[in-house]
């Protein structure tokens, strides 16, 4: 599968490890984020950047670290036709595409070790979307997205 990656420097420490890790699992990957630590870089700027590539390249998916994962996870969900997931878990990990169909996952690099952050990886990319009475509810998030949701309940 083609994934991009991109990380701030609050991800920077964990992205050899990432790498070879999806290299390792024959997963193509191009890496988005900064070639040396660079301190005061934004997160936006990766989670754009990694946003583009996913939007550019049908069926490919995104990475996003950032020392929260929160932050990423914001910053790409701005983005028209991104649905980011954030993941704490390996469970959060698989539901983030199983039913939200994320084409790009969020993670904090700070608030795991990089085994479990692999773990997640793995999660994700060895499952897919499942649609059915899911797709009722994505097709609101992107109503959302578009400025047409109808909501059924008034708040």
């Amino acid at each position: 599968m083609r994934i991009f990656l991109g990380y701030d420097h609050g991800g920077f420490s964990i992205r050899d490890a990432v790498i070879a890790h999806l290299k390792e699992a024959g997963h193509d990957v191009t890496d988005l984020g900064n070639s040396v630590f660079t301190p005061d870089d934004d997160y936006p700027d990766f989670a754009y950047a990694v946003g583009t590539n996913v939007l550019n390249h049908p069926g490919s998916r995104g990475i996003l670290f950032c020392r929260s994962g929160g932050g990423v996870c914001i910053a790409a969900n701005k983005m028209h036709g991104i649905r980011a997931g954030f993941a704490a878990t390996i469970m959060q990990a698989i539901e983030s595409i199983r039913a939200d169909d994320a084409n790009v996952l969020c993670i904090g690099a700070d608030a795991h070790h990089v085994l479990d952050i692999l773990a997640m990886i793995d999660a994700y990319l060895e499952n897919t979307y499942v649609g059915g009475r899911h797709e009722r509810r994505k097709e609101k998030v992107l109503a959302l997205e578009a400025g047409t949701y109808k909501p059924l309940h008034h708040a």
